[in-house]
């Protein structure tokens, strides 16, 4: 047995219930082979391991060692959790962003549609690159725009040649003026003074009375129309036109305006000269 160690006899590799290990008293210096001993049985080798036979522990000296230092309140539910790990945790967890305020490297992907707080996002990315750029609320900026159909502009309009536009204003171009109607209501015995410069044509409602039309502002070779609404009633009533007309259709003869209520007649001139006119009945209802 010399130079063995315990593990490395054979007769000790299992123990047996009937197997004894004594144990020499240094303290007796009589050489005496009756010296004092004592012994080891199995019983005192697992006091303590429940039934686990002592050698189904196969852990090495080294591995036991590595115990060193764990808490004594390190329960086996706790070193459960690190079953099934295969590499180092700490390095794991170095490769996980935290919660708060992470901060990511290369492609970061989103599922579409993902909740943001309580909401339901739903623009794709694409969709949502629209926004690259927009420095102020979306929807406070476009309910300062003006629509395409029917824009109703406030203020002062300009644009190019365009200015001084308000509203119900008709808008002059370089190469003539629009068609916007300019609307008129003259009181009775009243002038009705028509700039021709804003557009070419003219409504006037007409008084329950006669009335007179003045144009201003034309320009030798134009042509416009000028509408006129009959009042409610049947009663003739008399307009007093500009100072130079020369009615072509009628044979130098002004044309009779409608006596039907609420009827139109529609009247068309061409500057001839400065004040100067040829008149058209277009046509009355």
């Amino acid at each position: 047995m010399a130079d063995k160690k315990i593990p490395d006899l054979t007769a000790l590799s299992t123990v047996a219930s009937g197997d004894t290990l004594y144990i020499m008293d240094v303290s007796d210096t009589t050489d005496s082979s009756d010296g004092t001993s004592k012994k080891i049985t199995k019983a005192n080798l697992v006091t303590g391991l429940a039934t686990t036979d002592i050698t189904d522990i196969t852990s090495t000296f080294t591995e036991l060692n590595a115990l060193d230092g764990i808490p004594a309140t390190l329960t086996a539910t706790e070193l459960g959790y690190v079953d099934g790990v295969t590499s180092a945790i700490q390095t794991q967890m170095d490769l996980k962003a935290t919660l708060a305020s992470p901060t990511f490297t290369g492609t970061v992907v989103i599922p579409t549609p993902f909740t943001l707080g309580a909401v339901s996002v739903l623009p794709t990315g694409t969709e949502l690159n629209f926004v690259d750029g927009v420095t102020s609320a979306i929807q406070t900026q476009l309910n300062t725009k003006a629509p395409i159909a029917s824009p109703n502009f406030t203020g002062t309009v300009s644009h190019d040649t365009v200015d001084a536009v308000t509203a119900d204003t008709p808008i002059t171009y370089n190469n003539g003026t629009n068609q916007v109607p300019a609307t008129y209501t003259p009181a009775g015995a009243a002038t009705a003074t028509l700039d021709v410069s804003n557009t070419n044509i003219h409504r006037i409602t007409c008084p329950a009375g006669d009335f007179t039309i003045a144009v201003s502002n034309e320009t030798v070779g134009q042509i416009f129309l000028i509408e006129i609404i009959k009042d409610n009633s049947a009663t003739v009533r008399t307009i007093t036109w500009m100072s130079t007309v020369d009615w072509i259709t009628s044979g130098g003869t002004e044309p009779t305006f409608t006596t039907t209520a609420n009827g139109m007649t529609t009247y068309g001139f061409r500057v001839t000269a400065a004040d100067s006119y040829e008149g058209y009945l277009v046509g009355s209802k």
